[in-house]
């Protein structure tokens, strides 16, 4: 297997010799890999959002919102904390040919 090194540098940025890892660096270095590629495989996720049947439901069972301008405010300051319901839902479920408009919402 190969040998895993750490290149040293000078104060100048040129490569000096190199360096073996020990085993706590190689775990380091592993860890560091794995927590980027988890990194990444979170950022092409794509969001799941709930039926729109389940997510008028949450909406109506809230009962913070009548209108869509209340919707929007609600939106604009920051308080939805749901991450199944989408935050434009007219955009999102009209997509899938399933909105029936803000009063069915």
């Amino acid at each position: 297997s190969a040998i895993a090194t750490r290149a040293a540098h000078d104060a100048q940025g040129d490569e000096g010799p190199s360096v073996p890892l020990d085993e706590a660096d190689c775990i380091r270095l592993e860890r560091a890999r794995l927590v980027e590629q988890y990194r990444q495989s979170v950022l092409k996720r794509r969001p799941r959002f709930l039926p729109f049947s389940e997510c008028a439901r949450w909406v109506a069972a809230m009962g913070l919102w009548d209108t869509e301008e209340e919707w929007q405010e609600w939106i604009a300051n920051g308080e939805k904390r749901n991450p199944y319901i989408p935050s434009r839902p007219d955009e999102y479920y009209g997509k899938l040919g399933q909105w029936p408009g803000w009063a069915s919402f």
